[in-house]
């Protein structure tokens, strides 16, 4: 078996990384693909190309075609990305909404703080403006917004002392109010431009959440006590602790699911809700 730490989907193909490596999500289970980083940690699966964070390379990528099957010869093709002298493992990838005309996407590393890159994660620069911890446990966007920039580039940034809001796509960042601690998983309402609703997983103390777009956190006095991975789907919110999940159609008022095993990701593609552990993916 092996422990899974991200999920990433595009068009019919799921990836999910770990220590154990980089694979590919089938009906058979995970099959391995070749890829060069001795402590893989994340992946991102881009129209173009496939992303693998961790361990020594930062981040590496390879070309791939969506009809393209891996194989033994995914052992060449990659590429280590351009790092601008950061050294420290990356942890956490994610996407811009618009990531296919923009080729934004942000990376955050354990004690490098965030890296951001404009060409699809071929290279990257240093984006620490107002970051005041450096270790970035988790990276979330909001959505794609009506309105005029910059209310369309949000993103936060999850870190060991608290949350981080960034109103200009990763350029600089501002500490959320009263969110302090280490705090473990993000999550943005699909109509976060409406609601201004957002949400937090900390490891201590639980879950927080954002009805102001997100400049401020408070505790959510529902749920439990530490929460591993958050997700929102089309149907509603999940989350997990270190004992089974828990949903919520609106984000405030949470119930334990019966018989649900915990996980240590949560992911919702085109195949649906899938869940990582220390078992490999599972459909939830």
């Amino acid at each position: 078996m092996s422990v899974i730490l991200s999920i990433s989907a595009i068009r019919d193909r799921v990836w999910a990384a770990g220590p154990g490596g980089l694979f590919l999500v089938t009906d058979e289970g995970l099959e391995p693909v070749p890829q060069p980083q001795e402590q893989p940690t994340s992946c991102l699966a881009l129209p173009e190309r496939i992303l693998v964070g961790g361990a020594p390379h930062g981040v590496a990528y390879r070309p791939w075609e969506p009809s393209e099957m891996p194989g033994p010869e995914w052992a060449e093709g990659w590429q280590a990305a351009w790092m601008d002298q950061v050294q420290e493992p990356v942890l956490c990838l994610a996407a811009s909404p618009d990531v296919e005309t923009s080729g934004l996407v942000l990376a955050g590393t354990d004690g490098g703080g965030v890296l951001r890159s404009t060409d699809g994660g071929r290279s990257w620069a240093v984006s620490n403006f107002g970051l005041e911890n450096l270790t970035v446990l988790d990276l979330a966007w909001a959505p794609a917004g009506a309105g005029a920039w910059p209310g369309r580039e949000v993103a936060f940034a999850a870190t060991e002392d608290g949350i981080y809001r960034s109103p200009g796509g990763g350029r600089g960042w501002k500490r959320c109010l009263a969110a302090r601690g280490v705090i473990l998983s993000l999550a943005v309402s699909p109509d976060f431009h409406e609601t201004g609703l957002a949400l937090a997983g900390a490891e201590e103390r639980g879950l927080l959440i954002s009805q102001d777009f997100g400049h401020s956190f408070v505790p959510l006095n529902q749920g439990p006590r530490q929460v591993n991975a958050l997700v929102v789907t089309p149907a509603g919110w999940l989350l997990s602790d270190d004992e089974q999940l828990w949903g919520s159609g609106d984000g405030v008022h949470w119930e334990p699911i019966p018989d649900s095993r915990p996980a240590l990701t949560l992911a919702w593609t085109e195949a649906g809700l899938l869940a990582g552990d220390e078992e490999g993916v599972w459909r939830v």
